[in-house]
């Protein structure tokens, strides 16, 4: 393997890299002293020192491997970049494919043209547009990406997250809040704590927030089926909703006094009005979806690098009104168990009594005997037999 060493002489030098169109880039923080390149970009690795700042320029792949401490500037990059394990941080331009930014102490950078993967960074997140996904975890300032192409993903953003655009899902766990975030598909939002925040999502499909336990939040929804507040504890936390499907909300029925809503009250009816309702409901969504999806291809046609996401969507879609039909009938089982114990086994227990022997009325002496007279005058008609007229009689108690 082709490997050059460039002696710096400072344990924290300033370097600026630029690389080809067909360049993949790795760059490394390492307990060293000398940077140190290899791979097949060693051999045509140009660089010039300028007053202890160092400009590298990689015509093809290679990896630069700097001392820990360096301050790293991506000046001008082409093609991929792996950057991992500096304090310092990065900074640069443009990145024209993916980038890979790992263990670092701060990032800045201009537009990406791939995707975008950013993990362990102390403080601030800063880049430009992102052509493809964006994927965030475990970020200690704030994450700033105005626009992503693809899904957006993440967890643990410690500062505010400022995405404006995302053309696809976005799913994020543990924010701290979320300003005026625009998603073309569906969004889904998991926190295990929050703060008086605010959280601002419009999505071109479902939205499902789920909120910690006792936690305070007011959450104002707008969706195909109608406008509606819900607040949570004190209420504290701001979230504005909106979505062009459904919005479900966990955990879910708060039992709040504070509980209002002016979406239509679509109260279990009868039985035979719940599939229905549900029919109805889901009918909505797959048309709000369908509509939105259709007016897509309208205006961008279907192109076979379009059909894979398009299919996706619609799968989502199908295991969305799936969930609802199930959903649905628990409700009816939670209703119909319910009523059976509040309003119609109390009115049943008439049935479980134990039935109270009836009480005859004593016969008087004068009564006897007038019917063993009607008893033998029948006899004596012919219209009873002879043991028939007995039994009568003994069942007077003669």
């Amino acid at each position: 393997m082709n490997t050059t060493s460039l002696t710096v002489n400072s344990d924290s030098p300033k370097l600026f890299i630029r690389s080809g169109k067909n360049c993949s880039l790795v760059v490394r923080g390492r307990d060293i002293e000398d940077v140190q390149v290899s791979g097949k970009g060693a051999k045509t690795l140009e660089w010039e020192d300028r007053h202890e700042t160092f400009h590298l320029r990689i015509r093809r792949d290679a990896t630069v491997e700097v001392p820990r401490q360096s301050r790293v500037d991506l000046e001008d990059c082409r093609g991929h970049v792996d950057v991992s394990d500096l304090p310092e941080g990065v900074t640069g331009g443009a990145i024209g494919g993916h980038a890979r930014l790992g263990s670092l102490g701060s990032v800045s950078l201009k537009d990406i043209g791939g995707h975008c993967s950013v993990a362990r960074v102390e403080q601030d997140v800063s880049t430009g547009s992102v052509g493809g996904h964006l994927n965030a975890e475990a970020v200690g300032g704030d994450l700033s990406t105005p626009n992503v192409g693809g899904h957006a993903r993440g967890r643990d953003i410690k500062g505010r997250m400022r995405l404006s655009n995302v053309g696809g899902h976005i799913e994020f766990q543990d924010i701290n809040s979320m300003d005026g975030l625009n998603a073309g598909g569906h969004a889904k939002l998991k926190l295990t704590a929050i703060r008086d925040s605010d959280y601002t999502v419009n999505a071109g499909g479902n939205i499902a927030l789920e909120l910690p336990p006792g936690a305070g939040a007011t959450v104002h929804m707008s969706s195909g089926g109608g406008n509606s507040v819900q607040v949570f504890g004190d209420g504290a936390a701001n979230f504005q909703l909106s979505a062009g499907g459904m919005i479900s909300l966990s955990p879910h029925n708060p039992q709040s006094p504070h509980l209002e809503s002016n979406a239509p009250t679509d109260h279990p009816g009868p039985i035979e009005n719940i599939a229905q309702q549900v029919r109805r409901h889901v009918e909505r969504v797959i048309e709000t979806a369908t509509g939105r999806l259709t007016s897509v291809m309208d205006e961008q046609g279907l192109t076979s690098d379009k059909r894979a996401d398009l299919q996706e969507q619609f799968t989502e879609i199908q295991e969305e009104a799936v969930k609802a039909a199930q959903e649905a009938m628990e409700t009816v089982q939670t209703r119909s168990r319910t009523v059976w114990e509040e309003e119609v086994k109390p009115n049943l227990d008439f049935l479980t009594r134990e039935s109270e022997p009836v009480q005859t009325p004593p016969v008087s002496p004068e009564a006897q005997a007038k019917e063993r007279m009607m008893i033998l005058r029948m006899l004596e008609e012919g219209k009873i037999s002879v043991e028939e007229a007995n039994q009568l009689l003994q069942a007077l108690g003669t």
